[in-house]
């Protein structure tokens, strides 16, 4: 029995935060489009249990200015904006020096910096959403296992046996891509030899929309507002010293937090579910390939220190689901050369410089030197005194730009 063939417009493998909105955007500026979603777990509905997908579990994730706003267009923010927080105000420091600047949006003009949001209702509404459109075939759980590319189509292979002809291949499933690699695109990792403990607080003083970044010897310390008064933690940690403090009991962990982050909220009175992973920086050397984008994580990786990771796989989101509704509007072909080198061209700058940025304000508060502990309290002090230096900042972090606002300078 020869195995099935199914034809779609679209294939996206990986259904996870990028991978889903992708298609839900796609869907919404060009109707007629079939997708198929390829996962490599199982499709499940809310009634069956919450964990629909690995990708959405209890993190919380910053939401910039500019993907709220799309996802507002896309329908996609109804029912979610009472899940979410916003950032209105923002202190970042450097724990043990002077320097230390406070970001107000208001004074800036917006009404906040972005929003924070947990993954896992996210995760929940864009599933059930694509569970039940016409255009999506799920094919989950199940995984490629050969990519065939052909001058007016790719073919996929998948390890059910089943068989996808496409005129685009989207690959949106993780760092960890296997499709990727079957396309022969290469991905570069650079480990930060730190790790990040993550948990949901609750702590003594409403947070008020304030968000806290802080800078340590062994790595930036965030605290981010959340719904239901809760604070979201992201902690970055020498590997070794994670571990050790995985390992404590809540009220020494609570203890151990408290030290570091200071009672900007008060007392931290209750600490839940905590969870690590490491980090690194990882590229890839193209972002395209014949009939083939890569995007999101699958892409580029990020260190968490300003919160930009998934904001940049949805300004690759926004960006591929302009230049298909362009082609589609004059009858173009949605995998062509022409399209694809559209995308690299558009993306890569903004990625090299978010690259940039993120990875030299890691390196530049990770120092130890003391002249770069004077400099990054000097640019703090001044971010805080001189008005005009804040705006770019703010417009940065709510993505409204996609640029380096010291070009070619420090990020302080």
């Amino acid at each position: 029995m020869s195995a099935q063939t199914t034809q779609v417009d679209i294939v996206i493998v990986g259904a996870g935060m990028v991978g889903a909105t992708l298609a839900w955007g796609l869907l919404q500026a060009v109707p007629e489009l079939t997708i198929a979603l390829v996962d490599g777990s199982a499709l499940k509905s809310s009634a069956q249990n919450s964990d629909n997908h690995p990708s959405f579990d209890h993190r919380a994730l910053a939401l910039s200015a500019n993907t709220v706003g799309q996802l507002q267009r896309w329908g996609l923010w109804s029912g979610l904006g009472d899940k979410a927080a916003p950032i209105t105000d923002i202190q970042v420091s450097d724990r043990g020096h002077f320097g230390a600047a406070n970001l107000h949006a208001e004074k800036l003009g917006a009404r906040c910096f972005g929003q924070v949001l947990e993954v896992q209702p996210f995760g929940e509404s864009i599933t059930a959403k694509l569970s039940s459109h016409p255009q999506v075939q799920w094919f989950a759980p199940d995984t490629v296992v050969a990519v065939a590319p052909a001058v007016e189509l790719t073919q996929l292979t998948l390890a059910s046996g089943h068989r996808l002809n496409c005129q685009l291949l989207v690959v949106a499933d993780g760092g960890k891509s296997t499709t990727r690699d079957k396309l022969g695109i290469t991905a570069s990792f650079y480990p930060y030899e730190q790790t990040a403990v993550i948990a949901n607080l609750m702590c003594e003083q409403p947070h008020n929309g304030w968000a806290f970044e802080r800078f340590t010897s062994q790595g930036p310390l965030a605290l981010l507002p959340m719904s239901g008064g809760r604070t979201s933690l992201v902690w970055c940690l020498s590997a070794e010293r994670a571990a050790e403090v995985q390992q404590l009991s809540d009220t020494q962990f609570i203890a151990e937090l408290q030290q570091v982050a200071g009672y900007r909220l008060g007392r931290i009175n209750k600490v839940g579910q905590r969870d690590s992973y490491p980090l690194q920086l990882m590229r890839t050397d193209h972002i395209v390939r014949h009939r083939s984008v890569v995007l999101g994580n699958a892409a580029h990786a990020l260190h968490p220190i300003a919160g930009q990771g998934f904001n940049l796989g949805m300004r690759d989101v926004q960006c591929l689901v302009e230049l298909i509704r362009q082609a589609k509007t004059v009858n173009s072909d949605i995998g062509s050369y022409e399209l694809l080198r559209q995308y690299r061209d558009q993306r890569e700058p903004d990625i090299q410089q978010v690259v940039q940025f993120t990875d030299g304000l890691c390196r530049l508060f990770s120092n130890r030197s003391r002249v770069l502990a004077l400099s990054r309290s000097s640019g703090l002090a001044a971010l805080q005194f001189i008005t005009p230096l804040q705006k770019p900042v703010a417009e940065l972090g709510m993505g409204l730009v996609a640029r380096s606002f010291l070009s070619g300078h420090s990020p302080t």
